[in-house]
């Protein structure tokens, strides 16, 4: 027997304290992701990115992009720059030397994968090809979005043609 597990704002902590975003990081992540339009989003993204300053320099560069792309355009991705801007190690913009497209897009795929993953969908070889050779900035972040209420991986790229 399958139990669907939904990650939302009623079942995902708000982490607007950097000691607890310290302590575990990726429930940091997920906080700031699934309450990016709730009223204690600054807080929480303050929080995570004191956390990013706690831990080893690679990680935090790939958890600071994960966590952009996972805002969705808009005022939380945009306070979100704005931290990183002012972060010790400037962790976004180091990315962007690095080809900052082609990083953006591999961040976002792997978003989708690591909400899927953490809900229990399984993800095929053909959907993780498709979601992982995808470029376009807009159809990721909405397959990022997407993926936190589909029931499966095939549903997430419903609509979205060849």
């Amino acid at each position: 027997m399958t139990t669907p597990v939904v990650l939302g704002p009623d079942n995902v902590a708000t982490i607007t304290d950097p000691d607890q975003a310290a302590g575990d990081v990726m429930l940091a992540v997920f906080s700031a992701l699934v309450h990016r339009k709730g009223p204690n989003r600054d807080g929480i993204l303050k929080a995570l990115a004191e956390a990013l300053d706690t831990i080893e320099v690679a990680t935090a560069k790939y958890i600071a992009e994960f966590t952009e792309t996972g805002l969705d355009a808009g005022p939380a991705r945009e306070f979100w720059r704005e931290l990183m801007a002012g972060a010790t190690y400037h962790y976004p913009s180091q990315m962007r030397l690095q080809g900052r497209q082609e990083g953006h897009a591999e961040m976002a795929a792997n978003s989708v994968f690591t909400v899927l993953k953490r809900r229990g969908i399984p993800v095929s070889e053909e959907v993780r090809e498709r979601i992982s050779g995808c470029r376009d900035e807009a159809v990721l972040s909405s397959l990022v979005d997407r993926a936190f209420d589909v029931r499966s991986a095939d549903e997430l790229l419903e609509g979205l043609g060849e």
